[in-house]
């Protein structure tokens, strides 16, 4: 449905850099990166501030707790993380397997998305998103923290 890839199409890794190539020179490449920079400094700041002060409501303790207290405050960092910032990561993804002159920026990308469906549209693949996110901000917490 997005872009140039939306059919399938074989040749490898070398076939789809020569299209993004073809398709929207050395900028194809970092198409979408700019709405990644502006997303990731509040999700990881969010995630870490979650994930402590939830580690020391368990624990009483943000830097000391069992391994099970850091799984649960890194899954539950990860989902109230994923809530707020899933949109941004709804546009980057979007605007990533775009073809080259589909939105003419982040502002385009947003605004023709709430037309689409308002705020329910921002959240389209979010259950799944959880599905992965839970066990692996978990495990990335847990085992980081821990250990």
């Amino acid at each position: 449905r997005f872009g140039s890839f939306s059919t399938v199409r074989t040749g490898g890794v070398q076939h789809a850099c020569m299209e993004v190539w073809r398709e929207g020179g050395w900028k194809g490449f970092w198409r979408g990166n700019g709405t990644n920079v502006i997303k990731v400094i509040p999700d990881e700041a969010l995630k870490y501030t979650v994930k402590r002060r939830l580690t020391e409501a368990l624990s009483g303790n943000a830097d000391q707790g069992a391994l099970w207290q850091h799984i649960l405050a890194g899954s539950a960092s990860g989902v109230a993380s994923q809530t707020l910032i899933y949109p941004l990561e709804l546009t980057k993804t979007r605007m990533t397997v775009a073809t080259t002159r589909e939105y003419s920026g982040i502002f385009d990308c947003i605004a023709r998305t709430w037309k689409e469906g308002g705020i329910r549209a921002f959240y389209k693949g979010f259950g799944p998103n959880l599905c992965g996110i839970i066990p692996f901000q978990g495990t990335y917490f847990g085992l980081f923290f821990f250990f």
